[in-house]
């Protein structure tokens, strides 16, 4: 297929088929064994995704989906997203597919506006519809199953997609659009080449109407669509698809095309074509790709969701960087009409007026809006014919060649980010706070002219709200890139002779020359400039200083970690999160990664003391084996998740599944060994033990399924044997369901370990259940590549200056004081744990205090923690220990492994007092602790423990983050419920745990109620979060009251 620069009119000329999945069934008859969709190196054939898309429609079709139906889809990327749609179509459906970020209430209304019958989902959640989930089985076997749905009778001008994007009236308008929408750009030629050999990864989030260009401009032609786990495309990963996936072509919004013409212009070498659009081409970027590749054909492309995406389409050359009027649109695609026009009249070449749009691209309309529809969806007599135009508010001019120039809007509407924005949306949004008399958004300009976020200025009524708690309740309901960056209170507005809003005024008030809020925009080189991209790309944010904290600029702990991957993965830097406290600007952490390249390169050198073939093991995993050792029952050290399973699951199949895992890591069938009592390592061996695998049999009732569970799995695993974990299966008489679930030892595993387990296990019980052994996308990581990995990170590390840091900050506590306590020669006791929740909304008022101080909201929330403690127990120094995960690097990603250590937080060292408020001095010593957390808790519990001090860290409180999401097991005809059944005993005197939820957070106080009254648990629990809930600033004007002997029962 070749460029067409021609405009064309007329009716239809399509030859292949006049639908979406008609074109796509064209292709799987053409090409049936070609692969259409690979993910996470797993490929899918047409033949097969034909079959299951098949499989799939009569599925729906038989929960009562119909033709003209409008479709919300709630899912991942991956192969079954894209079968889902396919079957969609041949129901006669259309899709709408919802981002699970958007808030609640927005997902809820969009549901809404489509009337629809079901919700298309694998995300749980109280939904207002009925929910149905595509089965939990690869596709393919789905394929396998032969289920065909009943004929439906579709047209092209049925509807077969429905965008969502910003409505001026405050409410998102839904863009309806039909088959030959698309099927016109794929039915014959094109502006670029497609079809079979064309390979091209999914970049666009399925929200957006690039996905019609960068998904199913493949599956319509026989092409091939990779689709990515990855949010942002960085130039490593783009390297590895050309190189692994033969990634040929691509089509990116022209800011990510900046990003990575910046970071790395040479990461396209290999590509035959690469199309850009969505915001105005920058000829700087543009100049320096076209002058790396000349051979690689730069396409330039304009187009509104309105009207199919894209409608014009331009081949970028060097000379169009210089053009005064910008890089051009380009010349209208096949059965596309475009027009300038000044009203009804046909602008002269040259001449600005309004881009108009005509031919079978157009949108149906706007969902439940005929209004607007017919506001912009004109009748217009051109060249002596009516026709139907889209009025697309953009202004622009044609030369005498029929080449199209972009000038600017003709309204108030604007992209940030790839997103189209209308600013009355959030005005409108505003002004339904009941306290808000009036408001008014601004863009914020860049220097380029483009726009990194929205200014409101607002007014109230008396006592109304405060622009920080105003910000926090459009963060409850707006998208995070419609909610404002700056809110600022007026008095009264800036006014126009004819009393309307000054916006001028207002948008002078944000110029880049004018803003105070922000700093100056910076250009950086080197190292500096990979630095500043991984912050814009993690922080969503274009202003980027070089000596502004990471957390200043609204990161967050779990964004730090995400920061260490986009630098592992540019750079082959193996950076821990600690680093990005203790060196959180651009240009700190630049100069910290230059100065330590060098000193990388000695972590292959081999490790004292060990001989060939004996792996070493990093501190936190040799503290978890050297306290295996000292441990006196054996269930100290021991992890567990269950499940409850509804259907017929195939034991054998769960069986086989459980070995195939335990051979594919090696962190489960190795052996872990301590020498001279001080260097711990695993030795893998060559032939591995079979996995253990209790099937129990069946009991009388749930309650008895779980005691028999607990019985049977929770007992001690000998870890120098290479036994390192157990599963454990049994079948409750009553419900019929089946209790799954497994234990293992904390030397290999973690908490992130299980979202790995339970992925492997899902892939392997597939595979099995179709007779086969699994494939897994890619070989998991080794014992021997994550030791690497660990001194890699650690030969960047100062230990000498963490060690001081511990030795001047921590001395070890005396057992916190609290009535009623007692001791006995337990190793684990009984427990009571009481929760409460708190909202995002009271959240919300910790978050920004936490930009505030630089910090994060780890770093406050555990500061909240030793306030508690400090109030019930009137002690002043106080001390708690923390689990802290160590991950952030491409090799851990996929590991079954144990990268958790404790790290002890002193809220108020003696002698330490700064004279700030209590708060913020807890604030300061968690972070210098974070900073310094390579060091620290397990060789400190180490020395603790060979001195015969153990017992003095069981006394001391535990604090809890939990922000990792549950395990998924996914079982063919099954529903797995995850299930956190809860052990006979507990170990930790005193817990307390957070953990994030979608509505905010689930608080959890815990006690071993052989040693602490239960109704301390009670009174730290409801502590601590009615502080959270009265905020940072107002928690200490209610402290919570002592605990004493009165307030407190037996022990028992």
């Amino acid at each position: 297929m070749t460029v067409l620069l021609e405009p064309t009119t007329g009716t239809n000329r399509f030859v292949r088929g006049v639908t979406m999945h008609g074109l796509f069934q064209d292709a799987a008859r053409r090409f049936p064994g070609a692969t259409a969709v690979s993910h996470r190196g797993v490929g899918i054939s047409y033949r097969d995704l034909d079959a299951a898309s098949d499989g799939y429609a009569a599925l729906l079709q038989a929960h009562g989906v119909r033709r003209g139906h409008l479709v919300p889809v709630l899912m991942e990327r991956g192969t079954p997203l894209i079968a889902v749609l396919l079957a969609l179509f041949k129901c006669g459906a259309a899709y709408s597919f919802l981002d699970a970020r958007w808030p609640v209430d927005r997902l809820e209304g969009v549901i809404g506006q489509l009337g629809a019958p079901l919700l298309v989902t694998t995300v749980e959640g109280d939904w207002s519809v009925p929910v149905w989930a595509p089965p939990a089985e690869e596709p393919a076997l789905t394929a396998a199953r032969g289920l065909s749905p009943a004929p439906v009778a579709v047209t092209g001008t049925d509807a077969c997609s429905v965008f969502f994007t910003s409505g001026s009236t405050g409410t998102p308008k839904g863009v309806v659009s039909s088959h030959e929408n698309a099927v016109r750009l794929f039915d014959g030629d094109f502006y670029a080449e497609l079809g079979p050999g064309t390979v091209m990864p999914q970049t666009a989030p399925p929200t957006w109407d690039g996905f019609t260009l960068d998904c199913w401009s493949m599956l319509l032609t026989g092409g091939r669509t990779v689709l990515l786990d990855e949010t942002v495309l960085v130039p490593r990963t783009l390297r590895a698809l050309i190189a692994e996936e033969g990634v040929n072509a691509a089509f990116m919004t022209t800011q990510l095309f900046n990003m990575l013409v910046t970071t790395d212009v040479g990461a396209f070498a290999g590509m035959k074509w690469l199309s850009i659009g969505g915001e105005r081409a920058a000829p700087t970027r543009v100049r320096a790709f076209l002058a790396e590749h000349p051979g690689i054909r730069l396409l330039n492309v304009y187009g509104p969701v309105e009207c199919g995406a894209v409608v014009t389409g331009h081949e970028v050359r060097p000379e169009d960087c210089d053009d005064p009027a910008g890089i051009p649109l380009g010349r209208a695609l096949a059965h596309t009409d475009v027009y300038v026009l000044d009203g009804t009249r046909v602008c002269a070449p040259g001449e600005t007026g309004e881009l108009c749009l005509g031919g079978p691209g157009l949108a149906l309309g706007y969902l439940g809006n005929p209004e607007l529809t017919e506001a912009v969806f004109v009748e217009a007599e051109i060249d002596g014919r009516t026709q139907r135009l889209y009025r697309t508010g953009d202004l622009g001019n044609r030369s005498a060649e029929g080449v199209f120039h972009y000038t600017g809007r003709g309204d108030r509407q604007i992209k940030i980010r790839g997103h189209r924005i209308e600013p009355a949306e959030v005005e409108r949004t505003v002004e339904r706070v009941s306290t808000v008399t009036g408001a008014a958004v601004v863009p914020m300009p860049k220097p380029d002219g483009s726009y990194h976020g929205l200014a409101l200025f607002y007014t109230r009524g008396e006592g109304g709200t405060g622009p920080e708690e105003l910000r926090e309740r459009l963060a409850e309901l707006l998208p995070e890139y419609l909610v404002p960056r700056r809110v600022q209170l007026l008095d009264q507005f800036p006014q126009l002779a004819n009393g309307k809003i000054d916006r001028r005024e207002l948008a002078a008030r944000v110029h880049p020359d004018q803003e105070r809020a922000e700093p100056p925009a910076e250009s950086f080189e080197g190292t500096a400039a990979l630095v500043a991209d991984g912050f814009r790309s993690v922080l969503g944010t274009e202003r980027v200083p070089g000596d502004v904290s990471f957390f200043e600029l609204g990161g967050s702990s779990l964004e730090a970690a995400g920061l260490c991957q986009h630098l592992d993965a540019v750079l082959g830097a193996a950076v821990q999160p600690s680093q990005i406290f203790r060196t959180p600007t651009v240009r700190r952490l630049a100069a910290w990664l230059d100065a330590t390249a060098r000193s990388a390169e000695a972590a292959d050198a081999p490790v004292p003391g060990l001989e060939p073939g004996e792996i070493p093991l990093p501190p936190e995993q040799s503290g978890f084996l050297f306290a295996a050792a000292h441990d006196k029952d054996g269930l100290g050290g021991l992890c567990r998740m269950t499940w409850w399973i509804e259907g017929p699951v195939d034991v054998d199949a769960l069986t086989a599944a459980a070995g195939d895992v335990h051979l594919r890591h090696q962190a489960l069938h190795a052996r872990y060994l301590i020498r001279n009592n001080e260097i711990g390592y695993a030795v893998v061996p060559e032939i591995p033990a079979d996995a253990e695998v209790i099937r129990l049999p069946d009991a009388a009732d749930e309650e008895a399924a779980a005691t028999a569970w607990l019985a049977a799995a929770l007992t001690p695993l000998a870890v120098r044997e290479a036994k390192v974990w157990r599963c454990a299966v049994v079948r409750a008489e009553d419900t019929a369901r089946t209790l799954f679930g497994l234990v293992a030892h904390h030397v290999a595993f973690d908490g992130a370990s299980e979202t790995v387990l339970a992925v492997d296990l899902s892939l392997a019980y597939a595979a099995r259940l179709a007779g086969r052994a699994p494939a897994f996308p890619a070989p998991a990581a080794t014992l021997a590549e994550v030791s690497a990995d660990h001194r890699r990170v650690i030969s960047r590390v100062d230990l000498a200056t963490q060690a001081e840091y511990w030795e001047d900050h921590l001395e070890l506590q005396e057992p916190l004081e609290l009535p009623g306590r007692v001791d006995n020669d337990l190793n684990a006791g009984p427990g009571h744990s009481p929760s409460r929740t708190v909202t995002n909304a009271e959240l919300a008022r910790w978050d920004e205090r936490a930009r505030t101080l630089g910090t994060t909201r780890f770093a406050l929330l555990a500061a909240q923690f030793g306030l508690v403690l400090r109030e019930l127990t009137g002690q002043t120094d106080i001390a708690v220990k923390v689990p802290v995960a160590r991950r952030g690097s491409e090799v851990l990603a996929s590991a079954v492994s144990c990268r958790v250590d404790l790290l002890f937080l002193r809220f108020w060292p003696p002698h330490k007092d700064d004279g700030s408020g209590l708060l913020e001095q807890a604030v300061t010593h968690v972070d210098e602790a974070l900073a310094a957390q390579e060091t620290g808790g397990a060789q400190l519990a180490r020395t603790v423990v060979l001195t015969g001090g153990g017992e003095s860290l069981r006394p001391m409180p535990s604090f809890l983050m939990q922000d990792d999401p549950d395990p998924r097991l996914e079982l063919a005809d099954c529903t797995a419920e995850l299930s956190r059944i809860g052990a006979p005993t507990m170990f930790t005197e005193l817990e307390l745990d957070v953990r994030t939820t979608a509505d905010g957070a689930l608080i959890t106080a815990s006690v071993r109620t052989d040693r602490i009254p239960a109704e301390i648990a009670d009174r730290v629990v409801t502590a601590y979060t009615e502080g959270l809930r009265r905020g940072p600033d107002a928690r200490a004007e209610a402290p919570a009251a002592p605990i004493t002997s009165e307030d407190t029962s037996c022990v028992y």
